[in-house]
């Protein structure tokens, strides 16, 4: 078991930069335009009950994002 575990880990770390690559190349795509990119949004505080929420204007019942999520939310902007 500790074999297979050391065999995904030592694969993934050998694909790392692969990906790395392929994000790059997707970013400069990305950042020629003509595309249109959904997201719908990053961490949210799920203690908050939205179940009353009546239209997407009505933020005083929507979950907030927590602090994580207005980070991610940063972060992505930034790599944008």
């Amino acid at each position: 078991m500790l074999a297979r575990i050391c065999l995904a880990v030592s694969l993934l770390l050998a694909a790392a930069p692969a990906l790395a690559d392929a994000d790059a190349a997707l970013l400069a795509k990305l950042r020629q335009g003509g595309y249109v990119l959904f997201v719908r949004h990053t961490s949210t505080d799920f203690s908050q009950n939205d179940a009353r929420m009546t239209s997407y204007e009505d933020c005083a019942n929507q979950r907030n994002l927590t602090d994580k999520g207005r980070a991610e939310a940063r972060a992505l902007g930034e790599h944008l």
